[in-house]
């Protein structure tokens, strides 16, 4: 029986760092899109989605990732490793730490993990 306990509290600490990992993720590089392009992609994409339901959902099981807005050099993902769903609000906080913490030379670049397998996204398109 104790065994069995330590075992499980042994997966439980290892399963503890995969949450802890949520968040911002910068990864601006010279490749990376404007700053400019980014917020105005965000900006596009939230404007739309303002008049429609306030989910955005990932619907394959399998994952994969749904484009959710593009202007010139950026592209904004909502990426997940199976189905899944989160409000637009949460996405567009995300993607707006990105851009607003992960500028670097007028270039912005990297992804917002949400700790469950998935991730919204800013890259060059």
């Amino acid at each position: 029986m104790k065994s069995v306990i330590f075992s499980t509290i042994g997966l439980l600490a290892m399963a503890v760092p995969a949450a802890l990992a949520a968040g911002r993720v910068c990864q601006t590089s010279g490749g990376s899109p404007t700053v400019y392009d980014a917020t105005w992609a965000e900006a596009y994409w939230v404007t739309g989605a303002g008049s429609k339901a306030g989910l955005v959902c990932q619907t394959n099981s399998g994952g994969g990732c749904i484009t959710l807005g593009t202007f010139y050099t950026a592209s904004l993902n909502f990426c997940s490793s199976q189905a899944s769903c989160k409000t637009i609000q949460n996405i567009e906080n995300g993607i707006l730490d990105v851009i607003n913490n992960c500028a670097a030379n007028d270039k912005v670049g990297g992804s917002w993990d949400f700790g469950d397998g998935s991730h919204a996204d800013v890259f060059h398109s």
